[in-house]
């Protein structure tokens, strides 16, 4: 079972879409920063995820996306969702 599978399964169970790291990063943070997953990144979206979480770095999930392989996907599948840059909030 792949990032996707274990996402879908761990939001079946109850899991909080919104957890934070030590960074301050929620799951969304994660999955785009450090896999650049456009189906991860739909299926926590699709499951209310907070668009807007600022991390300790400064940064929404939308400003990771910048530098990401599939950065120009995921900013517009976020901007959808209402995802803004911290500066704007």
């Amino acid at each position: 079972m792949g990032h996707l599978g274990i996402t879908k399964r761990l939001l079946k169970h109850g899991a909080h879409r919104d957890a934070r790291n030590q960074k301050n990063d929620t799951p969304l943070h994660v999955a785009i920063g450090y896999a650049s997953d456009l189906d991860v990144t739909k299926v926590l979206l699709e499951g209310g995820a907070d668009v807007n979480v600022i991390n300790y770095e400064g940064n929404t999930a939308l400003e990771v996306a910048k530098g990401t392989a599939n950065g120009k996907h995921i900013r517009e599948l976020m901007e959808k969702y209402g995802a803004k840059k911290a500066g704007d909030l």
